[in-house]
Order: C-alpha cells, then structure tokens, then sequence
C-alpha cells in the first residue's frame, strides 16, 4: 500500500509533466515535499481539482502529510487487530 507521501509524489510528477512539460528532480520533489518549498501554483490547482491535496494543505504540508501519515498507520494496526489468526 502507498504512503500518502508516494502518492503526492507519483501525483506532483504527473501534474508537473502534463502542465508544464517537464519532469521534477529529485531534489525540488523533496524539498516539496519537506515543506521549503511550494509547487507552481498550476500545480497546486491540478492537485486541488484531482483530489489528491487540499489547497489548504499548503500551507503546512509537514503537518498535513504527518496527521495524514498517522492515521493511515493507525487505520491499518486497526485491520491487523481485527484480522482473524492463522494458526498452524
């Protein structure tokens, strides 16, 4: 299963190839992503439209991806708990 991050990442790459022809590097993915920078503001509406990342989220995309990260992980300690035990 994805992470939040790899998702927004496959997405940014995505968006920045369709808008603005061109493929993001590594470094300007990460810095994105660490919050020091922001995406084109093309970019950014692309990924508002196709529901991937709230314009919102910009502004704190550290605490968004953190509060995203937790409960993607809280939700699936919770499918393992309630996964039945496979005894041998």
């Amino acid at each position: 299963m994805k992470t939040i991050r790899q998702i927004i990442k496959t997405e940014l790459i995505k968006s920045y190839k369709s808008i603005l022809g061109y493929e993001p590097s590594t470094p300007l993915l990460n810095m994105i992503l660490r919050g020091d920078r922001k995406p084109n503001p093309e970019v950014r509406f692309d990924l508002h439209q196709k529901g991937v990342i709230p314009f919102s989220a910009w502004l704190d995309i550290k605490s968004y991806l953190n509060d995203n990260n937790s409960n993607d992980s809280t939700s699936r300690r919770n499918e393992a708990k309630n996964q039945p035990k496979v005894t041998s």
